[in-house]
């Protein structure tokens, strides 16, 4: 009796693909020079956008608190020039907010740009410095 042996192959469409990758670093062995170079490389780049984040909340928030209570001072306490004073202090601080982001994150983008530029070449080069 003879048997038969069949073999079928279909490859995997790209969605297959990326799933069946995805799956496979969760467990293929890493190099763990590569693995701590990628976490170097995110914590860097979440520190250019994370401390002028902070300061433009606290500085939105300072400047809402400020706009209240200017507001205050006219309604509650009716020192209307007073009041309209602290409020449009508070009001030039919201305004000034968002330039004064976009201000400090161009400057930290400029502070740690190249050292992110050098350890990303580092990375997709397999180690190797360029």
């Amino acid at each position: 009796m003879k048997e038969e042996f069949n073999f079928t192959y279909s490859a995997p469409t790209e969605t297959e693909r990326r799933e069946i990758e995805t799956i496979r670093r969760r467990y293929a062995p890493e190099d763990q020079g590569s693995k701590e170079g990628l976490a170097v490389l995110r914590r860097m780049s979440r520190s250019v956008t994370a401390l002028p984040l902070a300061f433009a909340i606290a500085l939105g928030v300072v400047g809402l608190l400020v706009f209240g209570l200017g507001l205050t001072f006219v309604l509650k306490w009716d020192m209307l020039m007073w009041g309209i004073i602290i409020g449009l202090a508070g009001i030039a601080l919201m305004v000034a907010d968002p330039f004064l982001y976009r201000a400090f994150v161009e400057a930290r983008e400029k502070a740690v740009g190249e050292k992110i530029v050098a350890l990303s070449d580092e990375l997709l080069n397999g180690g190797k410095k360029s």
